[in-house]
């Protein structure tokens, strides 16, 4: 009993430790979205929109500010991930393990491509981001285990790694060569060198149910809060010498 014990304090001194390495995020702004249950939130190819899906199965574009400029339902059940390029619009639906795509220019649904992945309905694709340097998706499993699924362009499964944190991962972002990992469960956004799989920084954010991010073109850092229906704007972490 006695060694339990002491082995359950050194994991709960290891978190804490982690949690104190953690710089504080005060954010400068919060909206209230008309989109039911956000679950992500991504930056348009032309930098003048923002994507939003919700767990409603909603695909909504609005304006940078969150005013809802165009909505559909189509084909989509249990939206939670979300990116677009100069084309098309990739929702990660989680039920059925797709990734359904809109032509960005008509809002069409297009075609849906199957990943297939174990597990319960709720435990399945969480994220979807890319990386334009190396040509790579990443789409990501919220927990038990935590899965970063590595795919190419056309949407092959390429090869995946396990992340190696406590909690969840509710969304992703590709920024600057780095991928932004969001942990709902802890408040805490992780930035990965997904070169050799390391967390460089850690900050947290006093969001409840934080479910999406991106950065907009000032470099404004944009969370969705899931149940609250809100849109946090925080000053990017990365010219914050001393985040608070």
């Amino acid at each position: 009993m006695k060694k339990i014990l002491f082995l359950t304090m050194v994991v709960l001194i290891m978190v804490q430790c982690k949690n104190a390495d953690a710089q504080k995020l005060k954010h400068s702004n919060v909206i209230h979205l008309k989109v039911k249950e956000p679950s992500d939130v991504a930056l348009s190819f032309d930098k003048k929109h923002l994507y939003i899906v919700s767990d409603d199965g909603i695909l909504a574009e609005t304006d940078l500010q969150g005013n809802v400029l165009r909505k559909t339902t189509k084909e989509l059940t249990d939206a939670e991930g979300v990116y677009a390029d100069e084309t098309y619009i990739y929702v990660a639906d989680e039920s059925p393990r797709l990734i359904s795509l809109f032509n960005v220019k008509s809002f069409e649904y297009v075609k849906s491509v199957y990943i297939p992945y174990g597990g319960g309905r709720n435990k399945g694709f969480e994220s979807l981001t890319f990386d334009a340097s190396k040509k790579v998706f990443y789409l990501i499993t919220e927990k038990d285990p935590t899965w970063i699924i590595e795919l190419d362009e056309k949407l092959n499964v390429q090869s995946q790694f396990s992340l190696q944190e406590k909690g969840d991962v509710s969304a992703a972002t590709f920024y600057k060569g780095k991928l932004w990992l969001l942990n709902d469960e802890r408040r805490e956004i992780l930035v990965m060198n997904v070169d050799n799989k390391q967390i460089e920084k850690r900050y947290q954010i006093n969001v409840m149910n934080p479910e999406g991010i991106a950065f907009l073109p000032d470099g404004q850092m944009i969370i969705v809060s899931d149940d609250r229906q809100l849109m946090y704007f925080f000053p990017n972490p990365e010219n914050l010498s001393n985040a608070q």
